[in-house]
């Protein structure tokens, strides 16, 4: 006669994407994200009237920290990437920086006066030395990347789906730069911010975004305008 034989409870192994997937922030949290946009905005107020580096620079120092304490394992996990992402990211950034400059030309057939009006957002967004320009965009991308692609969406996630907490963030981050009181800057964010949140999404990574974003940002916005 056998022996009975028992056997060990089966256990079911989460599956690896819900294991991986960031949870929504803490409700105190949460507001302190939304504190920090409020304060974004109120800051672009500022363009225009002075140097727009000397504003938004050291304030993107400071939500790029914020945002890492309120919850520093999830956004430093956030960095984590693959090389398909990284050469996602790099091939992005290269195809919006390469279409921009055609894309303008085709508005300015249609749009004579954005010429000038784009001029003129080149000289209320000039500042001392290239070198000093070059360094607060850094920080300013990466501020908006933890911020608008990371932070914001886990925040709002405590009161919507993911999918539409993105949404969201775009839709938020776009309206906040309206406070440079540009429409143009408005329809640039609403534009590349689907671009950068898509990857972002799509990666689950913000590295691509970040890399899509840091080879943007400084070729148009710094070393190579779209107007002379």
């Amino acid at each position: 006669m056998n022996a009975p034989t028992t056997s060990a409870p089966t256990t079911h192994p989460e599956p690896e994407l819900e294991r991986n997937r960031p949870r929504a922030l803490t409700s105190w949290a949460s507001w302190v994200a939304l504190a920090l946009v409020a304060i974004w905005v109120t800051l672009m107020t500022r363009f225009g009237n002075t140097d727009v580096y000397a504003v938004m620079g050291p304030y993107a120092c400071i939500v790029t920290g914020v945002c890492i304490a309120l919850s520093p394992r999830e956004v430093l996990a956030s960095f984590s990437c693959n090389v398909r992402g990284v050469l996602l990211g790099l091939l992005v950034g290269a195809v919006m920086t390469a279409l921009t400059y055609p894309a303008f030309r085709l508005a300015v057939r249609f749009m004579p006066g954005l010429e000038a009006q784009v001029a003129g957002l080149y000289q209320f967004a000039s500042t001392t030395s290239l070198g000093k320009a070059l360094f607060w965009v850094g920080t300013l991308v990466v501020a908006e990347e933890v911020l608008f692609r990371q932070v914001l969406p886990r925040a709002l996630q405590l009161w919507t789906a993911e999918r539409v907490a993105f949404a969201l963030a775009v839709t938020i981050y776009s309206f906040a730069q309206l406070g440079s009181g540009s429409w143009i800057i408005f329809l640039l964010a609403v534009v590349c911010g689907t671009i950068w949140a898509a990857l972002r999404m799509y990666t689950g990574s913000i590295t691509p975004s970040l890399i899509a974003h840091g080879i943007w940002t400084p070729t148009v916005i710094v070393l190579i305008p779209v107007v002379g």
